[in-house]
């Protein structure tokens, strides 16, 4: 699971491990958060694992956080996709804190992955893309917004054959149309939500009752920009300088970063990140589709030095000052 597992004071032995839930015994801590933990369950006859997430005791007793917490699981079985985890039951433990079981999941998530591989080419890019649209976009057709997309909130799960296979997690913050949710202190106007690196403009000015797919879209334009720059479009010290940098600032162009990749490429990632969701992709499908163009076009040609001629650049003769041949996409 992707939330990182702190290390836990010298002698500590959580009480929690060995225990029961259901038919499923607790192994071991796979994860910890700000809200919560993730454990690794087990049931002993058939040898089935499940993970099992857990709010922390001192939100437990809040009513709008644990609501938030079982909103997740009714968010992820409306959608029903096979690039969402899959959540099987929620309930409470005797001692009053709320859990959530799900599939357990074997990989690492995206935000690994990116630190382990830095920019990505432009075919990896799509074929990460081809799942996460179509899972967002399944959600937004349930009139569901996730909210807080981030790299982070992705895993990477591997088929037999090595192939790489998505699932969006946490849907946590998601909103819910035409839910009694949308009108709790959770989406009140000026109540930021989100993680500040993803963060869409009008998220980042509190105006969470305007945050629709188009939210997930900027968040996602993000991450496409992080997964072929190898950084995300913004960067700062502080949470204010980022929110402010997502609302007021254009990100370096990606062509800047990225020699290789056609102009196409740019004007996604400029899209998917204009500060008027008017001005975005106004759907999954229409992002991803694209992508696929983009990735037909055909990649931006050398430039040429003033005493370098056409004629040598054809003949694959170039001078020896330095040329720099980029292959065709196909």
């Amino acid at each position: 699971m992707p939330d990182t597992l702190d290390s836990p004071p010298s002698g500590y032995v959580d009480p929690l491990i060995g225990t029961m839930v259901g038919r499923y015994r607790v192994e071991k801590a796979i994860g910890q958060g700000g809200m919560g933990a993730v454990y690794e369950l087990l049931q002993p006859a058939i040898h089935k694992r499940m993970a099992l997430k857990l709010l922390h005791e001192e939100f437990a007793h809040r009513p709008e956080i644990v609501r938030r917490f079982f909103d997740e699981a009714r968010a992820v079985n409306l959608i029903g996709h096979p690039n969402i985890v899959d959540i099987t039951d929620f309930s409470h433990l005797p001692d009053g804190r709320p859990f959530i079981m799900m599939e357990f999941l074997e990989g690492q998530s995206l935000e690994d992955y990116l630190d382990e591989h830095g920019a990505l080419d432009a075919e990896e890019v799509v074929a990460i893309l081809r799942q996460l649209c179509s899972a967002l976009g399944a959600a937004h057709a349930k009139g569901i917004v996730h909210r807080d997309l981030k790299p982070e909130n992705i895993f990477l799960t591997r088929y037999p054959d090595g192939t790489l296979h998505m699932k969006v997690l946490d849907f946590g913050i998601a909103k819910l149309r035409d839910t009694p949710s949308d009108s709790e202190m959770n989406t009140q106007t000026g109540v930021v939500l989100g993680t500040p690196t993803y963060m869409s403009p009008e998220q980042a000015e509190g105006k969470t009752q305007q945050a629709d797919h188009r939210t997930d879209i900027y968040s996602l334009g993000a991450m496409i920009y992080q997964m072929l720059a190898g950084a995300p479009p913004f960067q700062g010290k502080t949470f204010a300088e980022l929110i402010l940098k997502h609302i007021h600032h254009t990100p370096p162009a990606l062509g800047e970063t990225r020699h290789d990749l056609p102009p196409a490429w740019s004007h996604i990632v400029a899209k998917a990140l204009a500060k008027d969701p008017a001005h975005r992709f106004q759907s999954m499908s229409g992002l991803y589709e694209a992508t696929l163009a983009a990735l037909a076009s055909p990649a931006p040609a050398p430039a040429l030095a003033d005493d370098d001629s056409l004629d040598e650049l054809l003949a694959g003769k170039p001078r020896a000052r330095g040329w720099l041949l980029v292959p065709v996409l196909v």
